[in-house]
């Protein structure tokens, strides 16, 4: 008996010791974690300290701010938080020190140094293995851009202005029956569907028919994925992979993704087959110097840098996955912007409109480039549009060095807030009525005394958009085209419309408006 008694006692003090060993274990990690922070945290300040700040909580910072925030309410600590203090200044967010920056000078500087090239950890939650223009890590995005830049010259966006006419003409007759109705209706249904129209026929030479009712599912997705990974954003326990794997919001994600990814999909394998058919037939000049190559559109040129092993073919389909979801939503958003605050202002729609008349040969005549260039009224709208209603009203960038600022050193490592809504509300810049619609802020004259990075719509320095160009063509064509055939009226003032944040600025109100025919 005494031997048994012994034998359990030394079991239970082994138990012990084990038990002990291993809560020493985890309170070593546990520690070794905590001073690991503790030392970057320390790193991170020594050169921002001194700058303005709201104190947040331990270890989530001003984390806890949108806990349970609507994306309504999202959008109101983000303009509450870039507004607080002047510029620059600092946030912690969790782990994460934000430094945001609002000045022209200090967004010159962060845009065009060659250590603000990348995008913050968040830009993965669209898609963790995207390696698109959008998302891509900094040494894969430069020379991917390189090899894509030709895509969007001046000869191949001239040859796509018939197609912008085109499909404009399409959305315009389908406003028709709208025109007799008493009711408004949201007009950014019809301009997303119009430009998902334009950018598949264009730079990825597949027709679809989105205006006519067609793979509506696609643009509804698109709409709800955009929710779901602004969400994730701002939810700091979602941020570790292991948790947000078994959260209901994942599915939710990918679900609405296998749907999203059906169409750059059912393009890519179309466009493929279609070119390796067009490679097989192809006859080769033996006159050709080895460095001439004909002009290809965005689509035939990834499957070329494919077909040279320059690109592999993840990549190809990343790249069409970032031109449908990128060059549809910036444009149509901002031009059912446009229409929405001509909309209301009678005054400055009316001018607008006098102006693309004299332009025109008539009222369905097409918009060439040489009219482009005397719509010069038009596009000082469109750029108080932006300057208002950003469609990236914010930007992030990642530190990968030390980058020297007006007023510190941001650290490496820190995130950068590009808060282009503050940028564009500035009094010192744009005077004291900031929040009033008034395109005479961009007469020429004004715009020279200004700062360069004043304004920016489209971001700006070596990282910018890539479809800038494109963009500014097809929403003249669209504009000038709908101003044409219709007046519009809305009952929404600027004053009372409420933003929200899912990744881009939408409106809470939507773009309600009333069209009637235009007596031409």
């Amino acid at each position: 008996f005494i031997k048994k008694l012994e034998k359990h006692h030394r079991v239970e003090l082994n138990w012990f010791w084990l038990k002990m060993l291993i809560l020493f274990s985890i309170l070593c990690i546990i520690g070794f974690f905590c001073g690991k922070i503790y030392l970057r945290q320390r790193r991170l300040l020594k050169y921002v300290r001194h700058l303005p700040t709201e104190n947040g909580l331990p270890l989530v910072g001003i984390g806890h701010r949108f806990i349970g925030q609507s994306t309504t309410g999202i959008y109101n600590q983000l303009i509450r938080i870039s507004e607080s203090f002047e510029n620059p200044s600092r946030y912690w967010f969790g782990p994460t020190l934000i430094i945001v920056v609002s000045s022209p000078n200090d967004m010159q500087t962060v845009l065009n140094s060659p250590h603000c090239l990348q995008k913050p950890y968040l830009y993965s939650f669209f898609d963790v293995e995207n390696n698109g223009l959008f998302m891509a890590k900094a040494h894969i995005w430069k020379p991917t851009r390189k090899l894509l830049n030709p895509t969007f010259n001046n000869k191949i966006l001239s040859s796509f202005i018939p197609v912008f006419n085109e499909k404009t003409k399409i959305m315009a007759d389908n406003l028709m029956p709208l025109s007799h109705g008493a009711e408004p209706f949201d007009i950014s249904k019809q301009f997303f569907a119009c430009t998902l129209d334009m950018v598949c026929a264009t730079t990825l030479g597949a027709h679809y028919e989105f205006q006519t009712g067609k793979n509506t599912d696609v643009l509804e997705c698109m709409e709800k994925y955009s929710e779901v990974i602004a969400e994730r954003m701002v939810k700091l326990w979602l941020h570790w992979d292991v948790i947000f794997k078994w959260s209901n919001l994942c599915k939710v994600q990918m679900k609405l993704f296998e749907i999203i990814d059906t169409l750059p999909k059912e393009i890519h394998q179309l466009k493929k087959k279609q070119f390796k058919k067009s490679q097989s037939n192809a006859v080769e000049k033996s006159n050709e110097s080895e460095e001439f190559k004909e002009p290809q559109i965005f689509v035939d040129e990834l499957l070329r840098l494919e077909s040279a092993g320059l690109i592999d073919d993840r990549m190809v389909a990343d790249q069409i996955q970032t031109i449908i979801v990128g060059g549809n939503e910036t444009t149509a958003l901002t031009s059912s912007h446009v229409i929405l605050m001509l909309a209301m202002h009678q005054d400055v729609q009316e001018r607008a409109f006098q102006e693309i008349k004299s332009a025109h040969a008539s009222q369905y005549s097409d918009t060439d480039a040489e009219v482009m260039t005397k719509l010069n009224y038009l596009e000082m709208v469109i750029r108080e549009t932006m300057r208002i209603l950003p469609v990236g009203p914010f930007l992030g960038r990642e530190a990968l060095e030390d980058v020297k600022i007006s007023k510190c050193t941001i650290p490496k490592g820190a995130l950068i807030l590009l808060a282009f809504h503050v940028l564009h509300r500035d009094k010192s810049v744009w005077g004291p009525n900031p929040e009033k619609f008034n395109p005479e802020h961009f007469l020429p004259q004004k715009v020279a005394q200004r700062h360069p990075y004043s304004f920016l719509p489209f971001s700006a320095g070596p990282r910018n958009c890539i479809g800038i160009k494109y963009g500014w063509m097809s929403m003249k064509v669209m504009l000038s085209a709908l101003l044409r055939r219709y007046k519009f009226t809305t009952d929404l003032k600027l004053e009372d419309l409420v933003g929200k944040w899912d990744i881009t600025l939408k409106i809470v109100n939507r773009h309600f408006v009333r069209i009637e025919p235009r007596v031409y």
